[in-house]
Parts: C-alpha cells; sequence; structure tokens
C-alpha cells in the first residue's frame, strides 16, 4: 500500500477528522502537490464530502449543516466550477472523487483570484 492509499483509506475509514486531512496535506505540501490547498482547507474549516443515502454508493460536494456547512462566499462558486467539469450535478462515486473536485475548484479559485 503506498502512502497516499494509506491516508485515502484512513479517510475512508474516519472522514470526519480533520487532523487527518490536515497531516494528509502536510504529506501532499511535501511533494508540492496541487491538491495541498484543498485538504489545507477541508481541515481547517471541517468541510468534507457528504455521503447521499438516496444515491447508492454516491458523494455530494455539498457539506452538511452547522459548523461543516460551506462559507457562502464559496458555495457559489464550487457549484458552477462542479457542474461545468462534472454534469451529474454534484454527485461522486466516492469520497475521494468529490474531494479532489473540491481541491480542483480551489486551485482555480486562487488562481481566478490571483491567488496562485
Amino acid at each position: 500500500m503506498s502512502d497516499e492509499a494509506f491516508f485515502q483509506s484512513s479517510l475512508d475509514r474516519d472522514m470526519n477528522d480533520p487532523g487527518l486531512r490536515w497531516l494528509f496535506a502536510e504529506w501532499l505540501e511535501d511533494r508540492c502537490d496541487p491538491r495541498v490547498q484543498g485538504y489545507f482547507w477541508m481541515a481547517r474549516f471541517n468541510k468534507r464530502p457528504l455521503h447521499v443515502p438516496l444515491f447508492w454508493n454516491w458523494w455530494t460536494l455539498g457539506m452538511s449543516a452547522g459548523q461543516s456547512s460551506i462559507g457562502e462566499e464559496f458555495e457559489k462558486y464550487i457549484q458552477e466550477f462542479v457542474e461545468h467539469v462534472n454534469p451529474r450535478v454534484f454527485a461522486f462515486h466516492s469520497r475521494i472523487e468529490a474531494e479532489q473536485a473540491l481541491c480542483r475548484a480551489l486551485l482555480r479559485r486562487n488562481r481566478d483570484i490571483g491567488g496562485g
């Protein structure tokens, strides 16, 4: 099992652990991986994909209410980005696929606003 596979399987077991996402982000940072911003953001703000039981074994970028709800300023941007790259509109086959889309959206947003 690769190091990334270890992190991903650990996140599959406990996707509500922001500390684990932070460690994974640090691991990504050491490798200059562009997903680093997304995983640091998810860890810092306790964000994660939300499983929707109506779709068998699918995930969504929508965040749960309360502390894990996504920021208003970013919600519209994510929705436009995901609808453009994924016509299933926020539906993903796995947690990893949903998180990768979020990482790409954050990277694109930062580039669009001149932050990276």
